[in-house]
């Protein structure tokens, strides 16, 4: 199999490892590929659709267990990745996957910080 570093001749200028550390860092990329259209709704009032990558956030199945006093409940989590102007807060509610149109998570946590995109968590509501 042929070396495509040596092909490209980017083994002797580094390039390779630019080109990773930027595209591992680059939501484009895979918003491009497995991205979905969400509108987000804030005090209940609908904004404008945008482009993010949901994921399960944690086990494979993404699903825990919650101990209430009243029995036991699930609690599914999802990972918000979007670009890094992406107007998503705390407190924001959307639907994912087939549910009508009832709104069925909430956004719980976002972080800007990241260089060059904008991750959140949001919960499953009721």
């Amino acid at each position: 199999m042929p070396n495509l570093n040596t092909y490209l001749d980017w083994d002797a200028t580094g390039d390779t490892e630019d080109w990773l550390s930027q595209f591992s860092r680059d939501p484009g990329f895979m918003i491009g590929h497995r991205g979905v259209s969400v509108v987000l709704y804030r005090d209940g009032v609908a904004q404008t659709a945008q482009d993010f990558l949901i994921a399960p956030l944690g086990q494979a199945s993404a699903t825990q267990e919650a101990n209430t006093e009243v029995g036991q409940g699930s609690r599914d989590e999802l990972l918000v990745l979007g670009f890094a102007d992406a107007d998503i807060r705390k407190g924001d509610e959307f639907r994912y996957q087939a549910t009508g149109t009832r709104r069925n998570y909430r956004v719980t946590y976002v972080e800007k910080a990241v260089h060059n995109q904008t991750q959140s968590r949001a919960e499953q509501i009721q």
